[in-house]
């Protein structure tokens, strides 16, 4: 049960693929590269958290779109945090987490509740569900009112989405896709494994600058990480830019994409 844990973070998230030691070695190797990806990416660790992200221009007073109807209310976080779940995964990965205390807590308060309660059930998630969100993007790439727009059916996973939408700020990948205004995300999970990232224009005419920046970014993202284990996520994203909207689509074979995960999670002793 606990590799849902491992798998939905980097799924959710477009891999958190943190094979932070080989990231390092390519952002050290091709700093000039990295710093033409756009304001910031430089000089932040470069995990995939989103390449395909966009981030957007100045707000403008937008009538709150409304919220997905919540469901039943999650259970408290555990008190007391269990990492019991976190030292199983890579240690690359649990440098990347525990680097981020608000995924942190998700992962030992809550993650580790929803496994024990038999609310997260793997076989289930991966067997066929969805999960869809969206937020508001700034002046300066700020992320603002982040929403939930339909619910995985756990509670931790919908906060870990959240969660990492935020990050996106963070570590400051918005920037390739000035113009935007709102970004949705989606994941669809039947035969395959699909990603969806729509960003909204504020201005049509600019649709086509941003489009050139995504796929000049992606690019330069391609050549970078090569030949590190992250590669593979930025392979075959298709991009449509039409009237107001940016659409990248990511979709993944299933068992090829858990078996690369599985990389991340280590088995138990003797199992």
């Amino acid at each position: 049960m606990s590799l849902a844990a491992g798998i939905w973070i980097e799924i959710l998230v477009l891999g958190i693929l943190a094979v932070t030691a080989q990231l390092a070695a390519v952002r050290n190797s091709s700093q000039r590269l990295l710093t033409a990806l756009g304001h910031g990416l430089g000089d932040a660790r470069l995990v995939l958290l989103s390449p395909l992200m966009p981030n957007p221009p100045a707000p403008q007073l937008v009538k709150p779109a409304a919220q997905a109807r919540p469901g039943p209310a999650a259970p408290k976080p555990l008190a007391v945090p269990d990492p019991r779940l976190l030292v199983r995964l890579d240690p690359r990965l649990q440098d990347f987490i525990r680097e981020n205390p608000g995924v942190e807590n998700i992962f030992t308060r809550e993650i580790v509740r929803d496994v024990d309660n038999g609310i997260l059930d793997v076989r289930k998630l991966l067997e066929k569900s969805s999960l869809k969100i969206s937020f508001d993007v700034g002046d300066q790439g700020s992320v603002l009112r982040r929403r939930l727009r339909k619910s995985s059916g756990v509670p931790s996973i919908d906060h870990l989405a959240l969660e990492a939408a935020k990050l996106l700020e963070e570590y400051q990948l918005l920037a390739a896709f000035r113009g935007v205004s709102r970004i949705v995300v989606s994941i669809e999970i039947a035969d395959r494994i699909t990603l969806r990232v729509e960003g909204t224009m504020k201005d049509a005419a600019e649709l086509g600058e941003v489009k050139r920046r995504v796929q000049q970014t992606l690019t330069l993202m391609r050549f970078a990480l090569a030949k590190s284990e992250a590669a593979f996520a930025l392979q075959d994203i298709s991009i449509d830019a039409e009237d107001t909207r940016i659409v990248l689509i990511r979709a993944f074979d299933k068992q090829t994409l858990i078996s690369a995960l599985m990389k991340y999670y280590q088995q138990e002793s003797g199992k």
